[in-house]
């Protein structure tokens, strides 16, 4: 199910959402028509050393992965989690690894927006 913005209870992945919701709704938040400002890509340093994509790890969970999808219409968590399933896969191989290794955990929620669909993705590392 989706989740409002106040609803969020992490403080850094909910000012991320935040931050998106305005970037992509730039008129709703009185900024007018104003292009985003570009993102800047960061190499991210595989989890493995960049080795090859490994099955399994025995190791704890180092990296939390936040996927949320901004949607015109709210959907049902199976149909949001299949629909992320691509983007999952592109990020576990970014990071060098199999997204089924048990050093990613990926969290899901949804929020309903009157602009642009998208999703924000949020990464932490525990370790």
């Amino acid at each position: 199910m989706g989740i409002p913005l106040h609803e969020i209870r992490d403080p850094k992945t909910r000012a991320a959402a935040i931050e998106q919701d305005r970037i992509q709704n730039a008129a709703y938040h009185a900024l007018g028509k104003l292009a985003p400002a570009k993102q800047e890509r960061h190499k991210v340093q595989p989890l493995d050393g960049g080795g090859k994509l490994r099955k399994q790890s025995s190791g704890g969970v180092a990296v939390v992965i936040s996927l949320i999808a901004f949607r015109h219409r709210e959907i049902d968590d199976d149909a949001c989690i299949y629909s992320l399933v691509p983007l999952r896969d592109a990020i576990a191989a970014s990071l060098g690894l199999d997204d089924a290794d048990k050093r990613i955990k990926f969290q899901y929620s949804q929020v309903v927006t009157r602009g642009n669909e998208g999703v924000l993705v949020a990464i932490e590392s525990l370790k």
